[in-house]
């Protein structure tokens, strides 16, 4: 048998890899070992040929070998309960009465194993259930200049932003003095494998795009108290563009490139967008696992044994090194905070001086000022600020589009 080729051969949802003696179900290792894993090796090896019991008893156990009777059909039952194969309605292996035999009636496609890291067995089981994340969605809104006095308690000054907040829903508000701000969400996920992360972010994103998920309905509701004599009533554009941020903790992968081509995925769900259902899914994340993201805009942040990070238009991914040190995350939110609002204020300045409304557009020009202070703030650099810091400011302003909304907005003026 090829088990010193590096080829693998896909059936259904499954992907068996003969040299690393591994079946995996969306790219999660399935118990198949021994006798087992070779029978079924050989089925696959022989797809659609009658093989019979007497040439599957040869090809694994060895020329002479004699089975009891019932032994084949023992190891052929626990196959198929591994596979999720009900005999009456064969999916993979049928057993061919009269002739004692049986036919792998599946389709196989043959390619190369491409990332033997990921699908390395005893990395899987080194790593077990330790993918946990903490997830954080920002979505920008404008709620009225006099929303903010509305406000109790007192301001919080990050070092791009001052703003007050107050819990709404599974989240919270942060409005800055002007009006504009970004709703928060933060949850906590665990999940047992790569493609299962992959595959989470993915179905995430896609709600959020198609307007179907609990972010989208409340930003309406909120969106809906904002003053109806506000210029910007009717120019803010759809309610719901959301950056989202995937910090990644408590990992138990240790292979360091494993991780840096994980966050890159992370960063990118509109990559993932491209294929619809999770078998393609898992052939993707396995290609960006091992040839990387190909998306020009993704950029990375961090310093090398320290922290590690991607942003792109899409979102953003973290890895933390420490359980006893937040690292970037505390710093990643805080900045998303300022950099949403102002680029929601961009866009919305922006609409409302291509409406042609003389009024709002003279009220817009006595806003500008302040928008370029904001948007100052925002490129300074604070003398405390760690290198960390600073490329991570630095990816997130480039890729989140900022410096372009901001000079069109003030090239309007």
């Amino acid at each position: 048998m090829p088990s010193e080729t590096n080829l693998c051969y896909e059936f259904g949802e499954f992907v068996l890899s003969p040299r690393h003696k591994l079946l995996l179900h969306f790219n999660k290792p399935v118990q198949l070992t021994g006798r087992d894993f070779e029978i079924l090796q050989y089925l696959v090896l022989h797809p659609n040929e009658l093989v019979r019991t007497a040439e599957l008893v040869e090809a694994v156990w060895g020329s002479g070998a004699i089975l009891r009777k019932g032994n084949i059909t023992n190891h052929i039952a626990k196959i198929r309960k591994a596979l999720g194969c009900d005999p009456h309605k064969p999916k993979f292996i049928k057993t061919v009465y009269g002739k004692e035999g049986y036919r792998f009636v599946a389709g196989v496609k043959q390619r190369n194993f491409e990332h033997k890291e990921l699908l390395d067995k005893k990395e899987f089981e080194r790593s077990g259930s330790a993918l946990e994340t903490n997830s954080h969605l920002f979505a920008p809104v404008y709620l009225g200049a006099n929303f903010f006095d509305r406000i109790d308690g007192k301001s919080k000054t990050s070092r791009w932003l001052q703003y007050k907040d107050f819990p709404v829903g599974a989240g919270r508000l942060c409005v800055a003095d002007s009006g504009f701000g970004v709703w928060h969400v933060a949850e906590l996920n665990k999940f047992s494998g790569l493609t299962e992360l992959a595959a989470w972010r993915k179905k995430i994103y896609r709600e959020i795009l198609d307007g179907k998920h609990v972010l989208n309905a409340s930003l309406k509701g909120l969106l809906s108290t904002s003053p109806k004599d506000s210029y910007f009533h009717g120019f803010s554009g759809s309610p719901g563009y959301v950056f989202s941020a995937i910090v990644l903790g408590n990992s138990r992968i240790k292979r360091r490139e494993m991780i840096r081509r994980t966050l890159q995925v992370l960063s990118c769900p509109s990559a993932l967008e491209s294929r619809s259902d999770a078998k393609d899914l898992v052939q993707l994340e396995l290609q960006f696992l091992n040839d990387g993201i190909p998306n020009q805009d993704l950029a990375e942040f961090g310093l090398p044994g320290i922290d590690m990070g991607f942003a792109s238009w899409d979102g953003l991914s973290y890895f933390r090194q420490s359980n006893e040190a937040p690292g970037l995350e505390s710093d990643l939110v805080e900045f998303e905070i300022a950099i949403q609002t102002l680029w929601w204020q961009c866009k919305c300045f922006a609409d409302v001086l291509s409406s042609g409304n003389p009024s709002s557009i003279e009220m817009i020009w006595k806003l500008l000022p302040d928008l370029k202070r904001r948007f100052s703030q925002l490129r300074s650099i604070s003398s405390t600020e760690s290198p960390s810091q600073r490329t991570m400011v630095e990816a997130v302003m480039k890729t989140s589009r900022i410096n372009e909304i901001f000079e069109e907005t003030i090239g309007m003026h």
